[in-house]
């Protein structure tokens, strides 16, 4: 089990605070998890009220309460 699957499974359901990189720049998102596959993630973007669906490649920073992911 990898960092990412650490991180999830300990926040699962949770809202959290969701970096993604987006081209040259970062996006930040009000997320909750829903899921998580071996190359994706999918998450309730709380803003928006839609499902998304990334490639863990793209995410950069997540932070639930005090447990944090910080790609390398």
């Amino acid at each position: 089990m990898n960092k990412l699957d650490r991180f999830l499974t300990q926040v699962g359901g949770r809202f959290s605070t969701l970096t993604l990189k987006e081209g040259s720049t970062n996006k930040d998102y009000c997320a909750q998890f829903i899921g998580a596959s071996p190359q994706y993630v999918t998450f309730n973007d709380v803003s928006t009220g839609l499902d998304r669906k990334v490639s863990r490649k793209r995410i950069v920073y997540a932070r639930v309460g005090n447990a944090r992911y910080r790609a390398r």
